[in-house]
């Protein structure tokens, strides 16, 4: 992953306004002949995240809405959305979380033949399944198990002991 650009603070508040309650930005000036003062600003990528290009830089808003609240963005942080919509750029749906913990916070691969985070199978006839967590790029074996949902359950204090509040839980009564 590349080092994300440093944004200057005084040129997003320059050109673009920002509405904390919607998260959206607005622009203040034309910066092009198609842009009108007012216009929202920026599109939906095909990553999901709302993506603004100022100055002939591509930036996401989220990172753009952090700068403009909070002035900068912290070396080595990144930013994370809260309800894990990528478009939600509502200043009080982000918050800093380090690359671990932002990796913590992010959703289940739903192609995954288990449908608990974290729970893969072993192809073991004693122990069919295995819990494994990624802390720090580094995988993590936590055991093996003869059902899911002790293996989901091993996952889940992982996670808890250490993510924190960025962890994402199994949700066990919901999975039939």
């Amino acid at each position: 992953m590349s080092k994300p650009k440093k944004i200057d603070v005084n040129r997003i508040r320059e050109v673009l306004d920002y509405d904390k309650d919607t998260g959206n930005f607005y622009w203040k000036v034309r910066v092009a002949k198609c842009v009108h003062i007012g216009d929202l600003a920026g599109h939906k990528s095909s990553d999901g995240y709302w993506r603004i290009c100022l100055d002939k830089k591509l930036y996401t808003a989220h990172r753009l809405a952090w700068v403009h609240v909070n002035g900068s963005i912290p070396d080595d942080m990144q930013i994370d959305h809260v309800n894990l919509i990528k478009t939600d750029n509502r200043i009080d749906n982000l918050r800093l979380a380090s690359s671990s913990t932002n990796q913590a916070n992010t959703t289940h691969d739903r192609k995954a033949i288990s449908p608990y985070r974290g729970v893969q199978v072993t192809h073991r006839k004693k122990h069919p399944w295995a819990a494994k967590i990624k802390i720090d790029g580094k995988l993590i074996h936590l055991g093996v198990f003869t059902n899911q949902e002790d293996a989901a359950l091993a996952y889940n204090k992982a996670a808890v002991k250490h993510f924190g509040e960025f962890a994402q839980l199994n949700n066990l009564e919901s999975v039939a």
